[in-house]
């Protein structure tokens, strides 16, 4: 049998597929090994191709797709069709987050630093709007934004709050309460339903262990109008971590009212080292 392979164009009556020096492969349940001998042979059938070894420091483009499969690339993967249900390894394997869509459910995402390292970035959303009396000054947890950060970790973290109230003589003082802190600073912005700005302020007390310095905007101008508070910072943990909460409180006793954070605000901790 001659060593050549070469195509075979039958007409459309017949069932062939290939030819190869005088034999004759039909299209149905033929079967072909490519190999050396001591390599894993490459196994064409008339169900596709298989390679159970691999294919090292190719470029592979599909037209079709990869169903169940696991790829490891050192070269390049062009797909024109769909990969189902398939097992990357392309270079090292990071840490795996997920992104939950679940409204309940924190959202943990990867962020890369300039190095190419994954730190998780986790989003915290109010799920029920929180009220608080304003008769007294007592400081209420907002359990669905708490978060427990790694000892001797370094965040950044953002806080997108809306705020009301019943008393315009009155309005939301926040303040964290937590492990402690080798490092925290922030600062807040209130915004007027315009988009002005009403109130810009800084954390007090920064370096100072213990975070728990107010962010005090002073009384909003219109009763059970919305307003957003923004506040952004950094902190570092120090050598022991606990859950680092938000706390709400008036900023002043005032009787028959009450000030709100309002379901859907947020706040999103990224770690950067």
């Amino acid at each position: 049998m001659s060593n050549s392979l070469s195509a075979y164009s039958p007409a459309n009556s017949y069932p062939r597929l290939l030819q190869i020096g005088d034999s004759v492969l039909d299209a149905t349940g033929f079967f072909v090994r490519l190999g050396d001998g001591t390599a894993t042979p490459l196994k064409i059938t008339n169900a596709g191709i298989a390679v159970s070894g691999s294919i090292s420091a190719a470029t592979v483009t599909l037209t079709g797709g990869i169903s169940a499969g696991s790829v490891t690339a050192s070269g390049n993967i062009a797909a024109y069709g769909n990969i189902t249900s398939p097992t990357f390894l392309i270079g090292s394997a990071p840490a795996l987050t997920t992104l939950n869509s679940n409204a309940t459910t924190p959202r943990t995402v990867a962020m890369a630093d300039a190095s190419g390292s994954l730190y998780p970035a986790q989003c915290l959303v109010l799920v029920n709007t929180l009220q608080t009396a304003t008769a007294s000054i007592v400081a209420s947890t907002v359990t669905d934004l708490a978060f427990t950060p790694e000892a001797g970790a370094l965040y950044d973290f953002e806080a997108m709050l809306m705020v009301q109230t019943l008393n315009t003589t009155v309005g939301p003082a926040f303040k964290f309460s937590g492990p402690t802190m080798t490092l925290m600073q922030a600062q807040a912005t209130l915004y007027g339903a315009d988009g002005s700005v009403m109130y810009y302020g800084a954390l007090s007390g920064l370096n100072s262990g213990t975070p728990g310095s107010l962010i005090t905007p002073t009384g909003l101008t219109a009763i059970n109008t919305t307003y957003l508070l923004r506040i952004k910072g950094f902190y570092k943990v120090g050598g022991s971590t606990a859950a680092l909460n938000l706390t709400m409180q008036a900023d002043q006793a005032v009787t028959s009212a009450y000030i709100s954070l309002i379901a859907g605000s947020l706040i999103t901790h990224t770690r950067r080292g």
